[in-house]
């Protein structure tokens, strides 16, 4: 069911009735007039998110499928090879220089699993239209692409070496609403279109809009339309699903229809043939169910599929077949996409589930919101006999499509989609998770078509925008081992910079780029509370008030990130947000930030023999994989800030997208810290956000300047971190100090600060908003030398939050990395996994200023 066609209908009422519904639907058809409920969110169809879906992909069906075996050796995934080789692309491309290979060169799968790590990533706007982008797909051999559009005009472009070239554009005749759907034969000579029409109509590809071949269907209801139509692999029949609820098959050398068939309860929204063979067809229907019809068996009289294919909870909106007669995607209004194997259908339990669940949904997908029990459904429907769920997108306003990724190029080892909000996903099949997220359009995205020979995608959006996404290194750097598991990292790359501030930050943002920008796809705050709240009025005026009492503040820092946000290519506001945490949603929703288990653990060990500070840097899951190293020297001509500084220097691990000194940290004059992030009740507007005044701690000199830079007085800060901190250049005995920074009060303008210290002989242990961390540490003996330190910070006692954080791959916390400071042997130890199962990934030495040493 499309845009202009409603729920449920009703044969009965009286003329006058039948008159005012039949004015209505050509008004509503036209666009002419809207319904809109009182639930209407026009933001969901203009690039707005969605909420935060639970769904965990169950892959145990797939895993032991036929497809999954498939699916491997196609895109080349476990291909078996020497030791010795390597899969790297660099290995891969030395190891053919040397024949160690068994082609004379890269076989198809190995060029898939090269391919596979380039997918598309940047949009570029092929044409811009008047109206909404209904349609666009690329011919069968790629050579063209056609695009229809709700003006009428069906645009015909040649696509040859990725160059899109106008060379027709033809009216449309007899349309309602728009064109809905369009078909090349697949010879390339010809293509049909479909309306709200008793007809289908038939064009060359280089004819003009006099020259139409008018395809009479004969249907019996007056107001008609079909809403997917193919042909057939030889060309010869034009198969078509349509709103009064049945299956067409046009015969091209009779020109007439040949078959009609009675297909489903509701309307047929989506067809497509099994194979080449052109025997075994797929539908799809608003009654949420799945056929399978053989055309050797279909009669008229008793029209009979041989199979059904139930699981959905509401109509679906498009099928894919992947062409081997076996294995079909569809998508769905129940917010999901389904793979299905043909050789196992549904029972009648089964089938009437779905029928229940679907009468039983109270919505209407084109103009309502959609209800968030279908975002994450508690369980799937009884009988579903799916092999796998897709879920990560938006079903909204029209029948969005979705298709399986081509052969030749991935192995079609994905599954790729439009999108209710704006975005084109694209699925790893296997894995059941989302590979790309393609933000680019303002509005629904109905239709995208992936070209079957190069690696680009087309997307056609309800914004009139018709986009072209290709892949693009500054986007995104591709991981160069596929089959690596991604839940550790062992590796940190590290950027050696020098400049002034926007210089610095420029560079960062220029060598990280791709990190940055994956993180900002996948930060589930910003995405999900930071920038909703952002967009609205209060929202932005609590940004606003804080980015200007940064930049009198601090200006030389708001210059260092927007030369981030620039050498990335990344929005500066989306990353003031991170530094802003929590303190938007906080200040205008009074939402209180439960912290608990989220942070940090720090161990200070003061003995005679041994001076150590030892943390683990824990973060949200996300983080995993975006983290890198910036070791700074910048150095100004004049003052800079609040403070005044000229000259700084220092090394600091640093997340995607964020300014140095808010994890663990060093600087020139001996300064070495680690930061645990505090949750308070109440966080402040037009104040300090900790983030900057932990990057202003990098300046400091001495534990007197330290403490005036946490107190900020004459601001105070937004929200609350501890600092647990020492001085290697300090006279006398070492003294470690924890400091735990909380907001200003109102209406003051200083932080509030709390110092402990430990002095010889005494140890300090900080852990974030954690009991349980607390307890664990304190089984433990006093630690008096580094091996006690890593026993500590590697402890995974517990049942929720433990000291090293890991559990597994739904982890909402995980320990990005373990650092130890020594500062007697002036060394960083760095360990990317748990300290008592890994050795060290790095030990970086501990510079400082010559007068220092």
């Amino acid at each position: 069911m499309d845009d202009s066609d409603s729920r449920s209908r009703s044969d009965e009422g009286s003329d006058q009735e039948t008159d005012l519904a039949t004015i209505l639907q050509y008004l509503i058809r036209s666009g002419q007039v809207q319904i809109i409920s009182s639930t209407y969110d026009e933001d969901l169809c203009l690039g707005s998110r969605i909420p935060k879906i639970k769904h965990k992909p169950n892959t145990a069906s797939l895993d032991k499928s036929e497809f999954a075996l498939q699916t491997k050796q196609s895109s080349g995934l476990g291909l078996p090879r020497p030791k010795q080789q390597g899969s790297s692309l660099t290995s891969m491309l030395l190891n053919r220089e040397r024949g160690m290979f068994t082609y004379d060169g890269f076989s198809s799968r190995e060029r898939c699993k090269i391919g596979n790590r380039y997918l598309p990533n940047e949009m570029t706007v092929l044409a811009r239209y008047g109206g909404k982008a209904f349609c666009g797909v690329y011919s069968q051999n790629g050579d063209y692409f056609i695009s229809a559009c709700q003006d009428r005009q069906i645009r015909l472009y040649k696509t040859e070496d990725g160059n899109f070239k106008l060379f027709n554009s033809i009216q449309a005749r007899d349309v309602g609403w728009s064109v809905i759907d369009v078909a090349f034969s697949p010879d390339c000579n010809h293509f049909v279109y479909s309306s709200w029409s008793s007809a289908l109509h038939l064009c060359s590809l280089t004819g003009d809009s006099n020259n139409q071949e008018t395809l009479s269907l004969s249907p019996n209801d007056r107001r008609f339309c079909i809403f997917s139509v193919v042909f057939s692999s030889d060309g010869k029949d034009i198969l078509g699903g349509a709103n009064d609820r049945c299956l067409y098959v046009y015969d091209r050398e009779c020109n007439q229809q040949s078959l009609r068939i009675n297909a489903h309860e509701a309307d047929v929204n989506t067809v497509a043939f099994a194979d080449a063979t052109s025997q075994i067809l797929y539908s799809g229907g608003d009654d949420g169910l799945a056929k399978v019809w053989d055309r050797r068996t279909l009669s008229e009289a008793n029209p009979k599929p041989v199979g059904y294919l139930a699981g959905h909870m509401d109509g679906i909106t498009y099928i894919d077949s992947r062409g081997d007669g076996r294995h079909l995607i569809t998508n769905s209004k129940d917010q999901s996409i389904k793979l299905w194997d043909i050789r196992v259908f549904s029972g009648s339990q089964a089938q009437s589930n779905t029928r229940r669940a679907v009468q039983d949904q109270t919505w209407d997908y084109r103009w309502q919101e959609v209800p968030r029990r279908l975002y994450n459904p508690k369980q799937k429907l009884e009988g579903d006999t799916s092999i796998m769920t897709y879920r990560g997108h938006s079903v909204l306003k029209t029948l969005v499509r979705c298709r399986f990724s081509p052969l030749v190029t991935t192995g079609q080892r994905y599954i790729y989609t439009g999108c209710g909000v704006g975005r084109v996903v694209i699925y790893d099949t296997l894995t059941g998770k989302i590979k790309r997220e393609l933000p680019g359009h303002h509005a629904c995205v109905r239709d995208v078509s992936w070209h079957p020979y190069r690696h680009e995608i087309v997307s056609s959006s309800w914004d009139g925008i018709v986009g072209h996404w290709t892949y693009s290194w500054r986007e995104t750097h591709e991981s160069d081992e596929d089959e690596t598991d991604d839940s550790v990292r062992h590796c940190i790359p590290i950027i050696y910079t020098r400049g002034t501030h926007y210089d610095v930050g420029f560079d960062v943002g220029r060598t990280f780029s791709g990190i940055i920008h994956q993180f900002l796809n996948v930060a589930g705050p910003l995405n999900e509370e930071y920038l909703p709240v952002y967009e609205s009025t209060e929202g932005r005026k609590v940004y606003e008030e804080t980015l200007s009492c940064v930049k009198k503040r601090f200006p030389q820092y708001v210059q260092e990130l927007q030369g981030t946000a620039d050498g990335a290519g990344v929005p500066f506001y989306k990353l003031f947000l991170l530094h802003m945490d929590n303190i938007t949603p906080n200040v205008v929703k009074n939402q209180s930030i439960n912290g608990g288990g989220t942070g940090c653990s720090t161990i200070c060990v003061n003995q005679h023999t041994e001076e150590l500070l030892g943390h683990t840097e824990d973060a949200l899951a996300e983080l995993l994989n975006h983290f890198y190293f910036v070791s700074a020297h910048i150095v100004s001509d004049s003052p800079q800030g609040h403070w005044g500084v000229k000259e700084e220097r220092f090394t600091s691990l640093c997340y995607a997208g964020h300014l140095p000194g808010y994890t663990m940290n060093y600087n020139h004059h001996g300064l070495v810290f680690s930061i645990n992030t505090l949750s308070a009740k109440r966080l402040n507007s037009a104040k300090t956000p900790r983030h900057f005044i932990t990057r202003a701690l990098l300046s400091a000199e001495n534990f007197e300047q330290a403490q005036k830079i946490l107190r900020d007085d004459g601001c105070g800060a937004a929200d609350g971190c501890s600092i647990n901190m020492t001085f290697l250049r300090q006279e006398g005995d070492r003294l470690f100090h924890n400091a735990e920074m909380a907001p200003a009060e109102p209406g003051t303008h200083e932080s509030q600060l709390n110092i402990l210290t430990a002095s010889p002989g005494e140890n300090l242990f900080h852990c974030n908003n954690s009991e349980a961390r607390m307890t664990a540490l304190k089984q433990h003996t006093n630690p008096k030398n580094r091996q006690d330190v890593i026993e500590m910070l590697g402890d995974q006692t517990g049942t929720e939050y433990r000291v090293f954080q890991e559990f597994g791959d739904d982890d909402h916390v995980k320990t990005l990395a373990v650092g130890i400071f020594d500062c007697i042997e002036r060394t960083w130890t760095i360990y990317a996994d748990n300290p008592t199962k890994t050795e060290p990934l790095v030990v970086l030495p501990l510079i400082l200023k010559k007068s220092c040493c």
